[in-house]
């Protein structure tokens, strides 16, 4: 409850300072690489999305742990989208509908529906 709290005011700080958004991204996903606590990891992808994380950091989070995969596929899926400029992030998250994780293929699978639907 309190790891996920803490997220949350860091990602509002990050939407709101843009100034720091980089700082506070790099801080969440040092966190989320090792969360183990489904719910922290899904409030640490969404507190990131809304500091600032990157399309490119998303996209390097795909190579990583789990719960980094997790939040790089959140992230994509939010901001996907049917414009021919998103077509690499479609080819990425078609890339990623094959990750073992089920929470990666989920965050996936929305992206794709939302963006290709």
């Amino acid at each position: 409850m309190r790891r996920s709290a803490a997220a949350q005011i860091l990602g509002r700080l990050g939407k709101a300072d843009r100034t720091m958004a980089q700082t506070v991204c790099d801080s969440l996903i040092a966190v989320a690489a090792e969360e183990v606590d489904d719910g922290v990891i899904d409030t640490l992808a969404e507190s990131a999305h809304e500091a600032g994380l990157t399309v490119g950091a998303a996209c390097n989070l795909l190579l990583r742990t789990p719960p980094l995969r997790r939040m790089g596929a959140y992230h994509l899926a939010m901001v996907v989208s049917s414009a021919a400029d998103d077509e690499p992030i479609r080819k990425v998250l078609r890339i990623a509908a094959d990750d073992p994780d089920p929470e990666v293929r989920r965050w996936v699978e929305l992206g794709l529906e939302t963006a290709e639907g």
